[in-house]
C-alpha cells in the first residue's frame, strides 16, 4: 500500500460575503468545509479513483480530531502522531461583488485567506514520525514524502527518513516546497518544478536537454526525476530521458503533488515506465478538465490517451 506523508495537514473553512463595509460588522455565510494540503489530499484523490492507501500524519486538538474524523468516514487508513498544538486552520473568505440593487461593482469578487500558526514539532514528535517510518518502511509499498510547508521540522529530518528507508530496502518518492531536502541518500523518486530544478544543480535551464543534462550528476542520489513546466514535463533517469505533453486537450496548469501522487501509484502496480508516466501525467492535469469531486479513473484513462512521450536521448 502507498503511505502519504502529510506534516502540516489543515482544516478549511469556507465563507462568503456579500459585499463589505467598513468599520461595521459584516456577516458571512458559511459555504463549506473540508480538509487539505498535499498527503491528505493525494489519499482523497486516489480513493475517488478506487484506490486505496494509507496516510502518516500530525494531528492536535480539536481541528485534529475534526480533520481524523473526514479521514475515518472516507475510509482513508491513518498512521497518526499526536501534537501538543491545534492543527492549522485556513479560513477563506470571498467577497461578492454585487451591490444590494444587483450591480457588479468589480469585475472579479475579491477573496483572502488567513491561516493559523504552524503547530510545534518538539523532538520527541519527530522521534515519534521516524519511530513510525521505521515501521512502515517495513510494510509493502511505496513511501510518499508529500512537500510540506511545516517549517518547524528540523533540516536533516528528511535526510533521516531517507535513511530510515534505504536501510529497510524501502522505495521513496519525494516533492518539496521550496529546496530538495534529502541529498545526500539515494531514494526512487524526486519531483520538482523549474525553479527547484535550478537550485537543485545550479544550473540555467533554458531547453529541455538542458534538463536531461544539468540533472545527470544528480541521478546517483534520485534514481528517476520528474521536473515540471507550465504545461508540460521532463523525465529523467540514467537509460532514459522523455519530454511528457498532453495533445488534443487544453492544458493551462500542471499540479506537482499530483504528479507526484500518480508516480507513486504507477509504481506501486508496477505498471510499465510508458505507463507509470503518462498515468502520473494524466492525474497532474484532470484539474483543468474535472473537479476534485467528480473525477474518476475513467477520465484519468480518457487523458492518458492523450498523452506523449517524446524521448530526449
Amino acid at each position: 500500500m502507498i503511505c502519504f506523508c502529510d506534516f502540516n495537514p489543515r482544516l478549511i473553512k469556507e465563507y462568503s460575503l456579500d459585499g463589505f463595509t467598513r468599520d461595521r460588522e459584516n456577516t458571512a455565510q458559511t459555504t463549506s468545509r473540508s480538509i487539505g494540503t498535499t498527503g491528505v489530499t493525494s489519499a482523497m484523490t486516489l480513493k475517488k479513483l478506487g484506490e486505496n492507501s494509507k496516510v502518516l500524519t500530525c494531528l492536535g486538538l480539536e481541528n485534529g480530531k475534526i480533520i481524523r474524523e473526514y479521514l475515518e468516514n472516507l475510509r482513508i487508513d491513518t498512521d497518526i502522531v499526536k501534537l501538543l498544538d491545534e492543527s492549522v486552520e485556513q479560513v477563506k473568505v470571498t467577497i461578492n461583488c454585487e451591490n444590494k440593487d444587483g450591480e457588479v461593482e468589480d469585475e472579479e469578487n475579491k477573496s483572502f485567506d488567513i491561516i493559523s500558526k504552524t503547530p510545534r514539532m518538539t523532538s520527541a514528535t519527530e522521534t515519534e514520525i521516524l519511530s513510525r517510518i521505521n515501521e512502515i518502511s517495513k510494510e509493502d509499498g511505496i513511501l510518499v514524502l508529500n512537500e510540506t510547508d511545516n517549517l518547524n521540522l528540523e533540516s536533516d529530518f528528511y535526510e533521516n527518513v531517507a535513511i530510515i528507508a534505504e536501510n529497510n530496502k524501502k522505495e521513496v518518492v519525494a516533492s518539496f516546497r521550496d529546496e530538495v531536502l534529502i541529498k545526500n541518500t539515494k531514494i526512487k523518486g524526486l519531483v520538482i518544478d523549474k525553479t527547484q530544478l535550478q537550485k537543485l544543480t545550479g544550473d540555467p535551464i533554458s531547453y529541455d536537454k538542458d534538463v536531461v543534462r544539468s540533472l545527470q550528476p544528480k541521478l546517483n542520489i534520485y534514481e528517476m526525476v520528474v521536473a515540471l513546466g507550465r504545461v508540460s514535463a521532463v523525465f529523467v533517469s540514467k537509460d532514459e530521458s522523455y519530454k511528457l505533453s498532453i495533445e488534443g486537450m487544453e492544458v493551462s496548469t500542471l499540479d506537482k503533488n499530483l504528479m507526484l501522487t500518480g508516480l507513486a501509484l504507477g509504481l506501486s502496480k508496477k505498471y510499465s515506465l510508458d505507463t507509470t508516466l503518462k498515468l502520473a501525467f494524466a492525474i497532474s492535469a484532470f484539474k483543468n478538465y474535472k473537479s476534485e469531486n467528480d473525477v474518476d479513473m475513467s477520465d484519468i484513462k480518457e487523458i492518458m490517451n492523450k498523452v506523449v512521450l517524446r524521448r530526449l536521448n
